[in-house]
Parts: structure tokens; C-alpha cells; sequence
């Protein structure tokens, strides 16, 4: 691990890059020049913190999403009563389809776990 501590920006600077935003805005949101960037970029530590920052905001974010699937069967469900035959379509194909790409989902997470159980047998045989 390194020793070397934290410099002014690099907090900022770590979560600008995390978000996607490009060299020159990270800079700017940092207070750093686009050089300090650069360098940074070179530092295997630095790019660590980028990623795992990277994975905690995508997990957050999923979490959010996750929050609001009730909301969301419910606005779908009143839609398969809507007046507009097209609008109930459109709701049928969405329900139907999400429905499939949910089983599909269960069943690959399940097999997923057969096969990582059987793994795990096998190397403590």
C-alpha cells in the first residue's frame, strides 16, 4: 500500500473521473491543472480509488433504481387499462417481455450457483 498521502483536489478529483466527466472537467471541478490529471492517471493507487469509486456510485445508483420497481409495476399495471389501444399494447409487450428477461435472469443466477457450489466441491475434494 502506498505511504504517499492524499494531495488537495484529490478527493474531488477521484469522484469527477468516477462520474465519467472528461480530463479537462475533472480538472476544473478539482481545482487541478489537466497535467495533475495526466499524472495522477499514472498512478496505479489513484486508479484504484477511481474504480472502486466507480463501482460504489454504480451500486448506489442500482440500489435507487431497485427502490423505485414498486412505483414502476404499478404505473405499468395501471397502463394495461388505459383507454388507448395502443398505450395497452405497449404495456402487454413491456410486461411480457420483462417478465421473460426476469426468469431468464432467476435461472441463469440459479444455474450460476450450481456450478459455482460444484466448483467449490471439487477443489475441496
Amino acid at each position: 500500500m502506498s505511504t504517499r498521502r492524499r494531495r488537495p483536489g484529490d478527493d474531488l478529483l477521484v469522484l469527477a473521473l468516477a462520474q465519467g466527466r472528461t480530463q479537462a472537467d475533472a480538472a476544473a471541478f478539482a481545482g487541478v491543472s489537466e497535467r495533475t490529471v495526466r499524472r495522477r492517471l499514472l498512478e496505479p493507487e489513484f486508479n484504484r480509488r477511481i474504480r472502486a469509486e466507480r463501482d460504489q456510485l454504480v451500486k448506489d445508483t442500482a440500489s435507487r433504481l431497485t427502490s423505485l420497481y414498486p412505483k414502476a409495476v404499478d404505473a405499468l399495471e395501471q397502463t394495461l387499462d388505459a383507454e388507448s389501444g395502443h398505450v395497452r399494447l405497449r404495456a402487454v409487450e413491456l410486461v411480457i417481455d420483462l417478465g421473460n428477461a426476469l426468469r431468464d435472469r432467476a435461472e441463469i443466477e440459479s444455474r450460476l450457483i450450481e456450478v459455482e457450489h460444484g466448483l467449490r466441491s471439487q477443489a475441496a475434494d
